[in-house]
C-alpha cells in the first residue's frame, strides 16, 4: 500500500453561482481531525485564506502503511442544476497535496446520496509544493446527473512527503463557478513556452476558442505553438484526430502540410518538476513528453506510476517503469540500470495517432512549424482539421507570417550541450549517470534532434585515450550528416588527468596527437579536451602539467568549475561555470584572459521550465557576456533513465532515448527558443550596423542598450521578440 496519512475536511457551505464565479467564505464551516489548527488569516491579494495547520506526532510517513480517511458530514447543502457543467477552483499554497471533491444528493438528506464525482484517474488531485507561491488549481469538469439536485464540496488533504511531521496548507478565493455549456469540443490557443504547466486540472480554459494558430518565422527557423482540445460535455470523442493543411499564400506561395508537426502533450508521473534535488516519495502529474503515439506512456493513478509499451518482435506489452530503488519489482536490476534495445524496444510511432476524448477531458496537442528554406516571404494561411472517425467537426485557422530576411547564427556564441551517447557495439536505453551506448542509428538521429533545437556543438563523448579513439572518425562522420558544427571540437569521456609523471605524461601527448589528427581529416580547427570534473584548486593545480602537454600537441583545455575563481590562476582555455557562481570581477579577469566562459546548471537539463530554459540560456547569457552554454545533460538517468524514482536526482532528460529515435519534451522546446532569441539578437545587431545613424538604428540601439540591463524575469519574452523582428523590418526598409 502507497504511504499516505489523510486529514479531511468539509466545507460546510457554499454560495450558489450560476454566470459568475464568487469567493467563498473561508471563516467558518471547518471539521478538522485532532492535532490540526485550523485558522483564517490573510490571503491572496488581500483576500481572506483558511489556513490548515496539523501536527502528527504519533505518525510519520516512516511507519506508517495504508491509507486513513476520516470524512465528516455537514448540514450544508448547495443547490445545482442537473446537466449544467460546473469548476471548482481555487488557490492554495503550502506542502501537502490535496483532492478536492463534490458530493451530490437528490434532496437536503444525506440518505438521498447520488454519487460523488472524485476523478477515478486523481485528475482533481493536486500537488503543492512548500514555495511560497499560490497555485490556482481547478477540478475537471463536473456535470451531473438528472437526479442530483444538492452538493457539498469536500477537500481532502494528503501528505506524501516522508518523514514529514506536519501538514500546512493556505486556501484562498475558494469558488464554485458554471461554465458556459458547449455542445461540441473546443479548440483553445494556449501559450507553449511557458513555466506554468497546463495539466487538466491548471486552469479553467478561455469561454471562446482562439481566432487563429499564428506564426512569425524566418526561413528556416522552427518554432512552437500549442492548444487545447475539450471533449464535449455529453458525448466522447472517440478518434480525435488533428490533420494541418498545406499553408497557401496570397502570392501563390505554398508551404507543404508536413511543416506543421502536431504531437500530443503526454502527462506522466514524475517527481518534483522544477527542482533537481528529490523530494522522495513525491511523485505528481506533470505535461511533459511528446509522443505521436498517446498510448505509448501510460500513467496509473493506482499505483501513482508509469507504464510504456514494449513492442518486442513476437508480442507487445506494457512495462512497469517507476519501481523505486527497495522495491522489488519492476525493470531487472542491471549495473547502471543498462538495457540494450532488444531488452527495452520502445518506439514512438513515426505518425500522429487518434486518442479518445472523454466528456469534458482536456488534451493538449504541441504544433511545431518548420519554414521551408526556399519559402517565399509572405503570410501564408491554412487550417488545422479536428476530425473525430475520419469525419471534420471543427477547424482552427492557422496564420504564418514568413520574414523578408534570414536569421544570423548567434554572435559569438557556442550553443553545446552535454552529451553522453557514444558510438558502441550495441545500441542501449537507460544508463544512469554514465554513458549510453548508441546504434549508428540512435546517434544520428539525436545529432539531427539536437541540431533541429539550436544545439550544433555537444561534446563527443568516447574515452578518447583508450583504443576507442578509432569511433572519432565515425562520429564525425554522422555528425557531419547532422549539419553539426566539426570546425571546434570538444571531446570527454577521457579526462586529461592530474599525473605530473613523466611516462604518463607521453602516454597523454600521444593520445591527444592521435586524436587532433583524426579530428584535422574532417576539417577542425580547434579541439578541446577535458581535464577533471568540477575539481577544486588543489586538483586544478596538479593539473597543469597534463595540461601544457596538450597545449603543446596543439590542443585546448575545457571543463566545468563549480566557481568561476577557482579557475582564475590556471592555463584553462574555456570555463564551464555552474550557475551563478562568479561574480562581475572574475567573470572580467576570466576574460580578460581571453578565457571562454559557458554556462551551466542554471538549471541542469530535465527541469519542465520551459520559460526557464529559454531565458537563463538565451538572453540572460548575452545580458552576462557568455560565450554559450553547455548545461547537462542531453539525456541522464540517476537509475533507469526512463524512471524518475529510483535515485536521488531528478533524472536530467532533455530527451528520452527510444530504440530508434528521440521523445522530445516541452523542456527541450523552450530551450530551442533561446537560440532561436539569440539568432534574432545578432540579426538586429547586423541590421543596425547595416543603417548606422537612421532614425529606426537609433531606436533600435536604445531597444537593445535597455534591454541589456533590464530584469528579464518580469519581460514577456515572446513581446521581446516581436519587437526586434519590427525593428530589422524597419532598418531594412531604410537601407
Amino acid at each position: 500500500m502507497k504511504r499516505f496519512f489523510v486529514l479531511t475536511m468539509l466545507l460546510a457551505s457554499l454560495l450558489a453561482l450560476r454566470t459568475t464565479a464568487e469567493t467563498l467564505p473561508l471563516k467558518e464551516g471547518w471539521s478538522h481531525l485532532a492535532h490540526s489548527v485550523v485558522e483564517p488569516t490573510g490571503g491572496r491579494d488581500g483576500h481572506e485564506c483558511l489556513h490548515v495547520h496539523a501536527e502528527l506526532p504519533s505518525c510519520t510517513m516512516q511507519d506508517w502503511e495504508g491509507d486513513a480517511y476520516s470524512k465528516h458530514s455537514s448540514s450544508a447543502f448547495l443547490p445545482i442544476t442537473p446537466g449544467q457543467p460546473y469548476f471548482l477552483a481555487v488557490w492554495a499554497k503550502g506542502a501537502a497535496d490535496f483532492w478536492l471533491h463534490v458530493w451530490t444528493y437528490e434532496e437536503k438528506d444525506l440518505s438521498t446520496f447520488v454519487l460523488s464525482t472524485s476523478a477515478a484517474d486523481y485528475s482533481d488531485r493536486f500537488a503543492i509544493l512548500e514555495d511560497g507561491e499560490w497555485h490556482f488549481c481547478v477540478s475537471p469538469l463536473l456535470t451531473f446527473p438528472e437526479n442530483a439536485h444538492y452538493a457539498k464540496v469536500v477537500l481532502e488533504v494528503i501528505s506524501n512527503l516522508p518523514g514529514t511531521p506536519y501538514l500546512d496548507l493556505r486556501l484562498s478565493d475558494v469558488v464554485f463557478t458554471e461554465s458556459a455549456a458547449h455542445p461540441d469540443p473546443r479548440m483553445t490557443v494556449v501559450k507553449p513556452i511557458t513555466d506554468r504547466l497546463l495539466t487538466p486540472k491548471a486552469e479553467v480554459l478561455p469561454a471562446q476558442p482562439a481566432d487563429v494558430l499564428s506564426f512569425r518565422l524566418a526561413r528556416g527557423e522552427t518554432s512552437a505553438a500549442s492548444f487545447v482540445v475539450e471533449g464535449a460535455p455529453t458525448a466522447p470523442l472517440e478518434t480525435l484526430l488533428p490533420k494541418a493543411s498545406a499553408l497557401e499564400s496570397e502570392n501563390s506561395g505554398l508551404i507543404p502540410a508536413d511543416s506543421l508537426v502536431i504531437r500530443h502533450v503526454a502527462t506522466w508521473y514524475t517527481g518534483v518538476p522544477s527542482i533537481t534535488i528529490k523530494q522522495p516519495g513525491f511523485r505528481t502529474l506533470t505535461p511533459e513528453l511528446l509522443l505521436n503515439d498517446p498510448t505509448l506512456v501510460k500513467a496509473c493513478s493506482a499505483d501513482r506510476g508509469n507504464y510504456v509499451r514494449l513492442d518486442f518482435p513476437e508480442r507487445s506489452y506494457y512495462s512497469y517503469i517507476s519501481a523505486e530503488l527497495d522495491e522489488q519489482y519492476g525493470l531487472p536490476k542491471k549495473e547502471y540500470f543498462h538495457l540494450d534495445i532488444k531488452e527495452f524496444p520502445v518506439r514512438d510511432s513515426v505518425e500522429l495517432q487518434p486518442v479518445r476524448l472523454s466528456p469534458g477531458e482536456r488534451r493538449q496537442f504541441w504544433a511545431t512549424f518548420h519554414v521551408p528554406e526556399d519559402a517565399l516571404p509572405g503570410t501564408y494561411r491554412g487550417t488545422i482539421a479536428l476530425t473525430n472517425e475520419g469525419k471534420t467537426c471543427m477547424e482552427l485557422p492557422v496564420t504564418v507570417e514568413v520574414l523578408p530576411f534570414d536569421l544570423l547564427p548567434p554572435e559569438n556564441y557556442i550553443s553545446s550541450i552535454y552529451y553522453k551517447g557514444y558510438l558502441g557495439p550495441n545500441g542501449a536505453i537507460g544508463a544512469g549517470n554514465y554513458p549510453d551506448s548508441k546504434t549508428p542509428e540512435q546517434y544520428l538521429a539525436e545529432m539531427r534532434n539536437l541540431k533541429a533545437h539550436g544545439v550544433d556543438n555537444p561534446p563527443i563523448f568516447l574515452w578518447w585515450r583508450s583504443e576507442d579513439i578509432h569511433y572519432l572518425d565515425e562520429c564525425l562522420t554522422l555528425r557531419e550528416l547532422a549539419g553539426m558544427d566539426n570546425h571546434t571540437l570538444f571531446l570527454w569521456g577521457s579526462n586529461t588527468g592530474d599525473s605530473e609523471r613523466p611516462e604518463d605524461l607521453v602516454q597523454l601527448r600521444e593520445s591527444v596527437e592521435k586524436a587532433i589528427a583524426i579530428a584535422h581529416e574532417h576539417g577542425a580547427e580547434e579541439i578541446y579536451f577535458y581535464g577533471i570534473d568540477e575539481a577544486r584548486p588543489e586538483v586544478l593545480a596538479r593539473e597543469q602539467a597534463a595540461w601544457q602537454v596538450v597545449h603543446d600537441a596543439g590542443g585546448k583545455i575545457y571543463v566545468a568549475v563549480m566557481d568561476l575563481s577557482d579557475s582564475l590562476d590556471t592555463s584553462l582555455d574555456l570555463a564551464v561555470v555552474a550557475g551563478e557562481r562568479f561574480t562581475p570581477d572574475e567573470f572580467a579577469r576570466a576574460k580578460a584572459k581571453g578565457m571562454k566562459l559557458l554556462s551551466y546548471g542554471h538549471p541542469q537539463g530535465g527541469c519542465v521550465t520551459p520559460e526557464t530554459y529559454r531565458r537563463n540560456y538565451g538572453l540572460l547569457l548575452w545580458q552576462w557576456g557568455f560565450d554559450g552554454a553547455m548545461t547537462h545533460a542531453y539525456q541522464c538517468g540517476y537509475g533507469f533513465i526512463w524512471n524518475d524514482f529510483d535515485g536521488l536526482y531528478r533524472d536530467e532528460n532533455m530527451t528520452y532515448p527510444t530504440a530508434d529515435g528521440v521523445i522530445d519534451t516541452i523542456q527541450w522546446e523552450g530551450y530551442r527558443e533561446s537560440v532561436n532569441d539569440l539568432r534574432y539578437l545578432a540579426t538586429l545587431q547586423q541590421a543596425i550596423r547595416q543603417a548606422p545613424n537612421t532614425p529606426a538604428a537609433i531606436q533600435a540601439a536604445a531597444f537593445l542598450a535597455d534591454l541589456k540591463t533590464a530584469d528579464l524575469a518580469t519581460r514577456d519574452l515572446d513581446e521581446i521578440r516581436s519587437e526586434m523582428i519590427d525593428f530589422i523590418l524597419a532598418l531594412h526598409a531604410q537601407r
